[in-house]
């Protein structure tokens, strides 16, 4: 230590920044009061890969924390006023990463501890066995055969509720998990949430024309299916994360299907059902996939503890979805009808695969073209059983992924 301390200062600040994880710095900024107060010193922070959505999430979640307390004060929908305007997305989106504060700071060091218990359900054997066997519903939402979707909606309201796994189980879980495997996790797990964050922001906010309402869903669109320049790895990590955390879990959050009405109750108007032809299945199919939507990691996190395996909570359900912004516009509110179109505000969960979809394309000009085609099998007929709960633990080489998934499919043909 005594060593350490003779370094300048600049040279203290570069092995903060090498560390590369906030455990880490924290660990060695408490370790004496001159590198904790050098820590502190200008605002200077890390900025790992793992947290590269980090500060700008902190922007939007700060934002729509601040329009939920004003809308939750209203009987109706807010007027164009009490909304945020559409220039507070585009300065929130191109925040700079050199303004973290103090508070942010502490909301980092919170998500980096307290959403590892998603990461330990993901590695707790029972649920990661339940996760494998359950309905993996590929490409569901382009189904035109009625019948077939009508049987996916069958099978997944047909399944056993998620048991809660016994305590002594997740420290064992957490034996299983790598480092760099726990900064996967995190990186698209904030992805995605940043990606919710984002759409959540644009159907509550006010804009001057249509035309700026729809360049704003538009750039949504971007950030929920081609992120910021994700690798190939990264890619196949928000597919297996996603299909996990809102698709499992959050799905399991619903799996009454009886229950479901009690979500909605006194706002029955808001167009969730708008076919009421429909069988109960699907209609609740249709409603998971509306609320998965706004569901963040914090919410399923507590809705998984408290309502599911506990039923205890939320003491009104509605009021839940409302604080969500379930029940407020799903567009926004346009001032100028300068055009006759309109954003489709519908962002369904498998909008996160375009991202591998479009690696594939792009890698595909300069090589073989037949790759999109490969994965696009191996998405469809091999992925629930060659990489569901396993692609997190994948090599992340690009080389390795594609030989990987070739040779699968290969496998897969000398076998039929």
């Amino acid at each position: 230590m005594a060593l350490l301390l003779m370094l300048a200062n600049e040279l203290l600040l570069q092995i903060f920044k090498e560390l590369g994880d906030i455990d880490d710095v924290l660990h060695l900024g408490q370790t004496c009061k001159h590198l904790y107060n050098l820590l502190e010193f200008g605002r200077n922070r890390l900025h790992a890969e793992h947290h590269k959505y980090d500060l700008r999430l902190c922007y939007l979640i700060e934002m729509n924390q601040q329009y939920t307390s004003s809308y939750s004060t209203h009987q109706g929908s807010p007027p164009a006023s009490s909304r945020p305007q559409s220039s507070v997305f585009w300065r929130l989106y191109a925040a700079s990463e050199d303004t973290l504060s103090d508070h942010f700071t502490w909301w980092i060091v919170c998500r980096w501890q307290g959403l590892r218990l998603l990461e330990d359900l993901y590695l707790n054997q029972s649920t990661h066995s339940a996760f494998c066997c359950s309905v993996f519903p590929y490409d569901d939402e382009h189904v035109s055969n009625e019948n077939v979707r009508y049987n996916i909606c069958d099978a997944l309201a047909a399944e056993e509720p998620l048991a809660r796994p016994p305590i002594e189980t997740f420290q064992r879980s957490r034996t299983l998990s790598s480092f760099r495997q726990t900064q996967r996790f995190y990186q698209v797990l904030t992805a995605h949430w940043f990606a919710v964050e984002a759409l959540c922001l644009a159907r509550v906010s006010a804009y001057p024309t249509v035309s700026e309402q729809l360049k704003v869903f538009a750039q949504v669109a971007v950030i929920w299916q081609e992120g910021h320049g994700r690798t190939l790895s990264e890619s196949l990590d928000m597919v297996e994360i996603c299909d996990f955390v809102w698709g499992f879990l959050g799905r399991k959050i619903f799996s009454n299907v009886q229950d479901c009405p009690s979500w909605i109750q006194g706002e029955e108007d808001m167009g969730f059902f708008p076919d009421d032809e429909e069988p109960e299945n699907s209609k609740w199919d249709y409603f998971v996939k509306c609320t998965l939507q706004y569901l963040r990691p914090p919410n399923i996190i507590e809705l998984l503890l408290l309502s599911v395996w506990n039923q205890s909570w939320p003491s009104s359900k509605p009021k839940y979805l409302r604080q969500l912004g379930i029940f407020d516009t799903w567009a926004g509110t346009a001032l100028v009808q300068d055009q006759g179109s309109s954003p489709d505000p519908w962002f369904p969960l498998g909008l996160v695969e375009n991202s591998a979809l479009q690696w594939f394309k792009e890698i595909c000009r300069d090589s073989d073209p037949s790759l999109v085609n490969a994965w696009r099998e191996y998405r469809e007929k091999s992925w629930a059983s060659n990489a569901r709960g396993k692609a997190l633990s994948w090599k992340e080489s690009d080389e390795w992924i594609v030989e990987h998934i070739v040779t699968t499919i290969s496998s897969n043909i000398v076998h039929s």
